[in-house]
């Protein structure tokens, strides 16, 4: 069992993401849809390496959010929590902080593309304070105020949001 304490998020460096390519990409490795490389993880886009963020649980990455800039809005690229951190609060406390980032930078709004596959993550979202738009390819669109995920967590929809706890 791990503290709160031993829960740290913080910005997801080009650095870190260099040495730790392939710890990062392996916590996705039980999703068949995940396809995302080294080229991927390293792609350069608009406000990435201020945007982005990694969870860690001691030295250990637990998972990660990559973002960008896109219009008045910050696009979540990939968001990932390592199977065996799920269910443990990481990924609504990696959302808080991407909510807060992207408040602080103004961007009022988050967008994101997830596999239509996972059922899991969409209903999370969607929780979150996420709205499915349209679908294409697979994958579905979805959009949230910034704010409005605050004001979710906030309000207690997330059980999971306090426990910080692993066996």
């Amino acid at each position: 069992m791990l503290s709160p304490g031993s829960l740290d998020i913080g910005p997801l460096t080009r650095t870190y993401a260099e040495c730790h390519a392939q710890e990062l990409l392996a916590l996705g490795v039980d999703n068949d849809w995940e396809n995302w490389t080294v080229d991927n993880l390293l792609a350069e886009r608009p406000g990435k390496w201020e945007l982005s963020q990694v969870a860690r649980v001691g030295a250990v990455a637990a998972g990660y959010a990559i973002c960008s800039r896109r219009a008045e809005g910050l696009h979540l690229h990939h968001f990932i929590v390592g199977p065996a951190f799920r269910n443990g609060g990481i990924g609504i406390h990696l959302l808080e902080q991407l909510s807060r980032n992207a408040l602080g930078c103004g961007l009022s709004a988050i967008t994101l593309k997830v596999h239509l596959k996972n059922s899991r993550a969409i209903r999370f979202y969607e929780r979150s304070g996420f709205k499915s738009g349209i679908s294409e390819g697979g994958l579905l669109w979805m959009l949230a105020e910034s704010a409005a995920i605050l004001r979710n967590i906030n309000l207690g929809k997330f059980s999971a949001a306090s426990r910080v706890t692993f066996d």
